[in-house]
């Protein structure tokens, strides 16, 4: 009898504890890629998905967070001006709409700045399942220039796009 209670308690303990690892490793693979500069490129980094969002918003969000202490410590930085608040508009045939405020529109960087800044945005944002171009918008415009240099964003970008290939 003894042995009989003991047994189901082991089976009871070991289906607990599979049950357990189970959800856990779902929560760890809840992740998503946000790609901040690093050493003259665009790099990911992982971030844990977390609100409940749409993943292409919680993209986003993190994007516009900029990078956390340790990246920061590990050499990561953003071209995206702080401050800049940014919007998901549309989630339309692959192609994710985005918002951003004047604070992007008034970006003052050089033409390799301004590619890694679109870098960050696209390949974040194109990480998300579904989605290849991203269009991007400064308060509520199209065909924006970004930078001194005027860089015109006349359609949906892709990584290809980016990319030059």
């Amino acid at each position: 009898m003894r042995k009989t209670v003991y047994f189901l308690l082991l089976i009871m303990a070991i289906a607990f504890i599979g049950f357990w690892a189970a959800n856990n490793n779902d929560a760890q693979k809840a992740q998503i890629k946000v790609f901040f500069a690093k050493n003259g490129s665009v790099l990911p980094v992982a971030r844990g998905l977390s609100s409940g969002q749409p993943p292409e918003k919680e993209a986003l969000s993190q994007l516009l967070k900029g990078p956390s202490g340790q990246e920061i410590q590990n050499g990561f930085f953003t071209e995206i001006p702080k401050g800049t608040k940014g919007s998901v508009i549309s989630n339309k045939n692959g192609i994710i709409t985005v918002n951003f405020s004047d604070d992007l529109g008034r970006y003052g960087g050089g033409t390799a700045r301004v590619q890694a800044l679109l870098s960050q945005i696209v390949f974040t944002l194109t990480e998300t399942s579904g989605i290849s171009r991203v269009k991007i918008l400064v308060s509520g415009k199209e065909g924006v220039a970004l930078g001194s240099e005027g860089f015109a964003i006349e359609k949906p970008l892709s990584k290809k796009d980016i990319l030059g290939d």
